[in-house]
Formats: C-alpha cells, structure tokens, sequence
C-alpha cells in the first residue's frame, strides 16, 4: 500500500512538472501560403511566448527529411515574459505527389530540454491539373472557309497566384499560343482567331492545349471540335497604291448553293482612320490596343457578289498644309517689317512765358543682318509749334503748312547697317492748349522695289 502511494505521489509530481514546464513556453502558428503547386513554397507566421522570467533561446527542431526547411536561423532567443514572432517556409520536393500534409515541429529550450512545445503545420498540395480547369467554346459546326473565332476559358481553383503561363492550342490544321497570368479564384478568357491550313476535312477533329509554367509542360488536355461542310466563297482583293493614297476593293463571291455568313475586317490606326473612307459603312467599330477594328457582316446568297471598298487618301490633306505654309511665308514675306520705330516723349516743361518745351526720341532699329538703304522718316506735328530745335547729329527738314497748324519733320539716313540702330530727337515749342496728343512717327524704305511702312507708337499728351 505505502508503494502504490508512493509511485502515485512520484507521478503526480512528474505531470505537475510537465505541464508547468510546458506553460512556460507557449507556442501557435497563423498560415500565409499552406495551398501550394508543385516545387511551391508553404510559409507560416509562428509565435512563441516566453513565459519565463529570464531570456532564453529556444531550438526549432526540423520537422521532416522529406521537406526543405527554409529559416533563418535554428533558434530565436526571447526576453523575459515576451513572444517573437518568426517565418517559416517549407519546399515541396522533388517527385513528392500532390495531397494534404501534415508536419509537427517541435521547439525545445537549449537551457532546459523539459521547457518546450510543439506545433502542427497543415499544408495543401495540389497538381497543375487541380488547379486550373479548362473550357473550349467554339461553334458546333465550324466553317473551315473563314477565320474562326475559339474561346478558351482557364479557371484558377485555388487560392494561388500563377505568373509566367503559356498555352499552345493546336489542332490538325493549325496551331496557335498565348501568354497568360492568373489569379486566386479568377476566370481567364483567352481568344484565338484561327484559319485553318491546308485540305481541311468534314467531321470530327481533335484539338488540344498544353499549358507550359516557366517552359514547363504541366497541362495537356483535349477537346473535339465539328468540321463542317460550307458554301464555296472566293474572296478577291484588289488594292491600288498611288502617291499618297491607297485604295482597297474586297470582293466576296458565293459560288456555292447555300447562304453564307462573311465577315470582313480592317485594322487602322488613329491617323489612318481619320483619312479613310469606306463604301458601304462598317457595321461595326471597335477600339482595341490604341487601333480601330471596322467590321463588316453580311449574308451572301448563293451567285452573290458583294464588294466592300476601303479608300484612304492623304493627298488634300497635304496639298492643305503646303497651301498653309505656303500662305504663311507670302504672308510673313509682304507683312514682314525690316525695322522697327519708337516714339518716346523723353521730357516736358513750362516756360515763364506760358509756353512748353518737349523733348522727343524716336529710335530707328534695323532688325536684319543686312543693311537698309534710304530710309526716310517722317513726325508729323500737330498743332500750332513755334519752333523746332535741338537736333542732336541728323538735323530734319523742316515743312510747315500755310496755316501753321501743322509741322512736318523728314530725316533722310544714308545707310542703317545691320542690327543697327539710330537715334533721332528734337525739341518742340509749342502752346499747351493746341496740342492734345503726339502723332506716330512713319519711316518709309524700299524692299525688292516696293515701299514698305512702319509706324511708330502714339503718345497721348494731356495739357
């Protein structure tokens, strides 16, 4: 009886010490990627507590031979009474097949092996094939005439995001590829406008798809398409290229006995469709990849004819811009101004007699770089002036009318040389009462035979 008591009182205390030891290191795990494809990567957040009252480093023990175990590092140390939280990764490998996983690992104290814990990481992993569901969506009775349009709708099952996919479609009598990216849970819808090649037979034909990742094969399925029999529809087209224009007749014959469907399509960018005509108008146009689609349908009946003409023709467009240009350099040419006038009243004051000096600089500036000659420049005065005087070096002639009311000035310069330029001035006596403004001054030259004028600025004067 005293043994029992004893081995149970020993028992409780080792199960006491346990589960005290394993408060002491608390451990659990929050799952980033655990749905994963071949050669894929399983990452998990793991947090351990410390509960102890002193820093300790704890050993992460690797869960299993079988899987590459990505970390860091192979221990973390933890303060005192505080967590970490750590990411760990695990590498499917090589030839393991798909299915559900389950890894336990293990995290131990170095200072003392009875503080440890452990957890258990569920990772999911699934083929290519599982992943990705495949859909043909094609006509029943295929027409092998005419382009074809085949849809192909790839369903991603998962929660997984797959870059870098390719699929080739491919078929007895053609072959096609398309680049591809997938997301969690999204539907692709790919297109393949397809012709088919050479002596096309009437039946039932297979065709398949092989999904490449990365260049690799990891899906490869088949469907079965209908071949069926149509109407003989010759198509003609006669293009015509001539200096800045194109046009493009598209015959359709129905040599056949049925009535048959045709479509008819032309790609043109933004500038070409601008210029382009068609006759009859497009049934349809689309915008796609910064190019508009015109689309024509109709039904042929049999012994039918239809034509279709595109014509794009660039030719008034240009003609209009050398007339513009050309308009503008006539313009530039007979408007030009070889030189430039300025007026400035420079100065004004009252005299003791009750009469006013103004003092007036008109600039001359030859704005070529060649010389201009003969250039005559002409201030008119209004009003009645008593005198003019104070010239400076080119003294004007000097006209006024019988009246007096009114004074001309005229200097005559020899030679103004390139982006030269000259300065005329004089002074004026006048009474304020009579003049109300300053008139533009006027210079005259002669360019290829023909006068040209300038004009000054006007200066209002108020008395």
């Amino acid at each position: 009886m005293n043994k029992r008591i004893v081995f149970v009182v020993l028992f409780l205390v080792f199960f006491l010490n346990q589960v005290s030891a394993s408060e002491l290191l608390e451990s659990d795990h929050e799952s980033i990627q655990n749905t994963i494809l071949p050669k894929g990567i399983a990452k998990f957040y793991l947090t351990l507590d410390n509960n102890q009252n002193f820093e300790d480093t704890f050993r992460v023990v690797k869960p299993s031979v079988y899987w590459e175990w990505l970390m860091d590092a192979d221990s973390v140390s933890i303060l005192k009474e505080s967590s970490e939280t750590i990411e760990i990764s695990f590498s499917h490998f090589e030839g393991q097949e798909p299915g559900d996983y389950g890894l336990s690992m293990d995290i131990v104290s170095k200072n003392n092996e009875s503080v440890k814990t452990s957890e258990f990481f569920e990772i999911k992993v699934v083929s290519y094939d599982q992943a990705l569901s495949t859909e043909l969506i094609s006509s029943e009775n295929i027409n092998p005439n005419k382009e074809n349009l085949f849809r192909v709708n790839i369903r991603n099952n998962y929660d997984l995001s797959i870059d870098n996919l390719s699929i080739s479609f491919l078929g007895d009598y053609f072959s096609s590829e398309k680049n591809f990216s997938i997301r969690p849970y999204e539907t692709v819808e790919l297109e393949f406008p397809i012709e088919f090649e050479g002596t096309v037979e009437e039946g039932d034909s297979v065709v398949s798809f092989k999904i490449f990742h990365d260049d690799e094969l990891v899906v490869e399925r088949e469907n079965s398409i209908n071949i069926g029999y149509f109407t003989d529809v010759k198509g003609i087209g006669t293009p015509e290229d001539s200096f800045l224009y194109n046009k493009e007749s598209i015959i359709r014959s129905n040599n056949g006995n049925t009535i048959s469907h045709e479509n008819i399509m032309k790609k043109l960018s933004s500038f070409e469709k601008f210029f382009t005509s068609t006759n009859p108008s497009p049934d349809e146009i689309t915008k796609e990849d910064g190019f508009y689609i015109l689309m024509w349908s109709f039904d042929l009946q049999p012994d039918e004819t239809k034509t279709v003409i595109i014509e794009t023709n660039y030719r008034y467009f240009v003609f209009a811009c050398i007339f513009i240009i050309l308009l503008i350099l006539f313009l530039y040419y007979f408007l030009k101004r070889d030189i430039s006038l300025e007026k400035r009243v420079v100065s004004m004051k009252k005299g003791d007699d009750g009469f006013y000096s103004m003092n007036v600089i008109l600039s001359l500036k030859n704005k070529t770089l060649k010389n201009i000659k003969n250039i005559k420049v002409m201030d008119r005065l209004g009003g009645r002036v008593e005198k003019t005087f104070n010239f400076g070096t080119l003294e004007p002639k000097t006209f006024k009318t019988g009246s007096g009311k009114s004074t001309k000035l005229v200097w005559i310069i020899g030679n103004l040389e390139k982006k030269g330029e000259v300065i005329l001035q004089y002074t004026m006596r006048y009474k304020p009462h009579v003049i109300k403004s300053v008139p533009s001054a006027v210079a005259k030259y002669l360019r290829h035979g023909r006068p040209v004028y300038v004009k000054s600025n006007r200066a209002e004067i108020f008395s």
